[in-house]
């Protein structure tokens, strides 16, 4: 499953709902390119100040329940997840590094660094990572047999902490 942007708030809660409802995932390998896993500043701001919320803003919304329980739970051990993101772009409205539509601190949240096998940046913007060279070289590593997803590809090892386990 690949996703850009919102796609990968989307799809991992249709994973996480399909884990919980107890039917098989049928999922592998699960790259993400410039997802906001933070959500992003200016949703928030518009659903706090706005006198008209568009909905979109209040499942990007920092604050929100989408955003809040995207890691609430982890995704299964299986299935090998790649984190793809640009960071070139500059929207000088936004206070942080970005590139240019979200965050890089918020494409970077720990807990999806955590689950991730693989993470890769690249000069691109948020939607020119979609036709980046080096992003498209990475997402056909992830998808092969011969990368850090493939039959050949060592198992990860789990971590355990006090309060969780995540696979490195």
């Amino acid at each position: 499953l690949v996703a850009h942007s919102m796609g990968g708030l989307v799809s991992r809660r249709m994973m996480l709902d399909r884990v919980e409802s107890g039917r098989a995932l049928g999922i592998e390998r699960y790259v993400t390119l410039a997802s906001p896993w933070l959500g992003n500043w200016g949703a928030g701001r518009g659903v706090k100040r706005s006198p008209v919320v568009m909905a979109m803003w209040r499942d990007m919304d920092p604050d929100g329940e989408l955003v809040g329980h995207l890691f609430a739970r982890r995704l299964p051990a299986s299935v090998c997840v790649g984190l793809l993101f640009g960071y070139a772009g500059n929207n000088r409205l936004m206070p942080e590094t970005n590139d240019g539509t979200v965050s890089i601190e918020s494409v970077l949240r720990p807990e999806a660094q955590a689950e991730a096998r693989f993470v890769r940046g690249f000069n691109a913007d948020h939607d020119g990572v979609l036709s980046d060279a080096g992003a498209a070289e990475a997402l056909s590593l992830l998808l092969g047999e011969e990368g850090p997803c493939g039959a050949t590809a060592a198992a990860p090892r789990v971590m355990r902490s006090s309060s969780s386990s995540y696979a490195v």
